[in-house]
């Protein structure tokens, strides 16, 4: 039981990193992580 929740978890994990991955500089990512990088220069 235990195993088979593993290997689920593990495909999921692997899918996610995928589309991370290929998803482009613009993504969901990149929102969240430009201003960090913005407020410090005009401070």
């Amino acid at each position: 039981m235990s195993s088979l929740s593993g290997k689920m978890y593990r495909k999921r994990v692997k899918k996610s990193a995928r589309r991370r991955k290929e998803s482009p500089p613009g993504s969901h990512h990149g929102l969240v992580v430009f201003p960090y990088f913005l407020t410090p220069e005009e401070s």
